[in-house]
């Protein structure tokens, strides 16, 4: 959180139509689906295990969202993917999104720790302060959920979001699409293909977006968003490819504000009021704001001799944050500069062998300035609590290796080990009681995964897994002591997986589901009282037990209905953690509903013309849970309900489409990040979007 806040309420989403399932038949062309004899949900290829694969025959819960996927259910952010994430909750607190995969995330905003759910682009691990950057031109998005510590090592312990760019092609098409909709959105997305000769293909893409405030006095309002990206794709031999990309996201605003927890007035969830409830602070929207700037560039580079491919991957990201908001009526004001540059190199095998293995090292400098000011009265605030971070170095490096054995055409074996080294660095700093520090740790963990998988039948894989995650520790902002050190540990995951995936009845059905154990030790926390504006710890829980279920099922009833329904059974609960003078044992973790699910259906009416009208819902539900790992009073999100719907006519051919669309139906308030403590209470809590509603047209040439 944003130094102040205990912990994130999330929105878990357990979702057929972002599962690996739903997720194959948006990917399916109409064209395959017009006819009773051409229907089946299509394939996707992932490489979510930096392998090309089938989704379907990758041993692992991999959510996969295709490009036209994305488009058709309006995700823009990491923020959305909650709603279509099967057993994931991704919140937001100002610019950053908060994610958590099976109960596994991090809720401290700050960077003396590391985020638990990585964010990648195109294989380049982005920082926790652009997570909230949009999504964009993407050929898909692939969501991997367990420890990932052999392929990718720290800031993975709960999973890891990939993000896949769409490649230039050796063609001139492109695509266009204007959206409106109510509080005075607007979105404009422009995408073309260059084809500069036989071998040098570029892609361009735009995203211009707007809205006003969703809370009264025009708070969490994103005045301009713009989004570009270039890309390039080289091929001057057989043997030899390039792909280079550079992109940009800039966004100016007023945030949110937080409201009270419980709600104060139910008829008015997004209300804020003009002056602190408690500390009679001034609540001034005239001196609220934000400003975002996240710059990536990256790129790959492939050469192949004979069997054998070495691949190098470099990555440089800039991200830059001025915020000014309000959390419990109290001025929050924030300045975060970020540089890191990374380069990773790969050697792997051909995969028509009996073994499949790749080998890598990784390399990772991250440079930080972090100013944090949390009063009263005005901007800046007199700061109660103060914490200036002038310069952070942050070091990573890794070495590891994974094999895929074919035991026999059947079975697989997989094995892999990762060694990681990382350090967290700074000097003359000033801590949360307004004294100076220091902080100079490092770190070193083996991660470790072996897994067996099998072709149990035709189209019906069965697999079982055991691997470990690590998330490098951190530090807490005060100065070491005779009886303090300021070292945060760092966590440590080991899980358990067995699951199946199957395609039945000639593809028209498939289901899918993995029943999972993991044992949890050493858990960051950050703890809070806003009501006496005191950080009181960053620490770790010594130990959680987590396990559950997630089953997925779509069914394809006829070329034109597709049902699908998917649910996760979740228990996440603390077994050693004594927090203060309070025992936590058996409490929930934070952000982890013992039930969430979302059923889907999607109809298609075909029209004589050659055109047709595509109607697309899903409902996501979920029980009740704790937005702190503590169980504060005022800390509960209850049982809700959210649905969405679109209507879409889709002309012969598909050269343009016009639609309509509806978020939040129920216009249901659920809360973000929460905080014990203000304004007057129990507690305060971030609140998401409300019921939005608009029209979209897009074309294709």
């Amino acid at each position: 959180m944003k130094g102040f806040l205990l912990s994130t309420v999330a929105l878990v989403a357990a979702v057929p139509f972002a599962t690996v399932v739903r997720a194959q038949t948006a990917d399916t062309a109409k064209s395959e689906v017009k006819t009773e004899e051409a229907v089946g949900i299509g394939e996707i290829v992932v490489t979510a295990n930096k392998r090309s694969e089938s989704v379907q025959k990758a041993p692992a819960a991999i959510t996969a969202l295709t490009g036209p996927l994305l488009e058709k259910m309006g995700i823009v952010s990491a923020l959305d993917l909650r709603k279509v994430v099967s057993g994931a909750a991704f919140v937001h607190e100002n610019n950053v999104v908060q994610g958590f995969i099976r109960g596994v995330g991090g809720n401290l905003d700050e960077p003396f720790v590391d985020p638990a759910i990585g964010i990648n682009i195109n294989d380049i691990n982005l920082p926790r302060a652009a997570s909230g950057s949009s999504f964009f031109d993407l050929q898909r998005v692939e969501v991997l959920p367990g420890p990932q510590g052999t392929l990718y090592g720290g800031s993975a312990t709960g999973g890891v979001v990939n993000l896949i760019s769409t490649v230039p092609a050796h063609n001139y098409e492109g695509s266009a699409s204007l959206e409106g909709g109510n509080y005075a959105a607007l979105r404009l997305n422009l995408a073309q293909n260059i084809d500069v000769s036989d071998t040098l293909a570029l892609r361009g893409a735009f995203q211009f977006a707007r809205h006003d405030g969703y809370q009264s006095r025009g708070l969490y309002s994103l005045a301009k968003e713009f989004d570009g990206r270039i890309s390039a794709l080289w091929t001057p031999t057989e043997d030899f490819t390039a792909s280079i990309f550079a992109s940009a996201y800039i966004a100016h605003g007023k945030p949110d504000a937080t409201v009270n927890a419980p709600l104060k007035d139910k008829n008015h969830p997004w209300r804020v009021p003009t002056v602190g409830q408690i500390f009679n602070n001034p609540v001034d929207a005239s001196l609220s704001r934000f400003a975002f700037k996240v710059y990536v560039v990256g790129g790959r580079f492939n050469y192949d001799v004979g069997d054998i491919r070495l691949s190098y991957i470099p990555g440089l990201s800039v991200t830059r944050v001025s915020l000014n908001s309000y959390a419990a009526d109290f001025p929050d004001s924030e300045v975060d500069n970020e540089t890191r540059y990374s380069n990773e190199v790969r050697i792997s095998n051909s995969e028509s062998g009996r073994n499949s293995w790749q080998v890598g090292l990784y390399q990772a400098h991250t440079k930080v300035a972090y100013n944090f000011f949390f009063g009263s009265g005005v901007f800046p605030p007199p700061a109660d609590i103060v914490i200036i971070v002038p310069r952070q170095i942050n070091t990573d490096y890794a070495v590891y290796a994974q094999d895929v054995f074919k035991i026999t055409p059947e079975i697989r074996l997989t094995a892999g080990g990762r060694y990681s080294y990382d350090s967290k660095k700074t000097r003359n700093s000033i801590g949360a009681l307004g004294v100076p520090f220091s902080a100079d740790h490092h770190w070193d963990h083996f991660d470790w995964k072996v897994g067996v998988d099998a072709d149990l039948a035709k189209d019906v894989l069965g697999y079982a897994t055991i691997q470990t995650g690590y998330l490098p520790g951190g530090y807490f902002p005060l100065p070491n002591t005779p009886t303090f050190n300021n070292n945060v540990e760092p966590e440590r995951l080991q899980s358990y997986t067995v699951g199946i995936k199957s395609r039945l009845l000639d593809n028209r059905l498939t289901i899918n589901d993995e029943a999972f154990y993991y044992i949890y030790k050493n858990y960051q926390i950050v703890a809070v009282n806003l009501s006496g504006g005191q950080v009181d710890l960053i620490g770790n829980a010594p130990r959680a037990v987590i396990y559950g279920n997630q089953f997925n099922l779509s069914y394809q009833l006829t070329g034109n209905d597709t049902f699908d329904i998917g649910f996760t059974a979740l228990k996440a609960k603390f077994t050693n953690f004594v927090f203060g003078n309070k025992n936590l044992k058996d409490f929930d973790m934070a952000n982890a509903p013992h039930w969430s699910g979302e059923v889907g259906y999607d109809h298609r009416f075909d029209l004589a013309n050659g055109a047709d009208v595509t109607f697309h819902a899903h409902s996501h539900l979920q029980t009740g849970y704790w937005g702190l790992f503590s169980h504060d009073p005022g800390t509960r999100q209850s049982k809700y309900t959210k649905t969405d719907v679109t209507l879409t006519y889709s002309a012969p051919g598909d050269r343009w489409t016009a639609g309509i669309w509806a978020k939040n139906i129920e216009n249901t308030p659920v809360f973000g990040a929460t905080g014990a403590g203000g304004q007057p209470g129990p507690a305060s809590a971030f609140i998401e979007e409300p019921r939005t509603y608009g029209v979209k047209l897009s074309t294709r040439w």
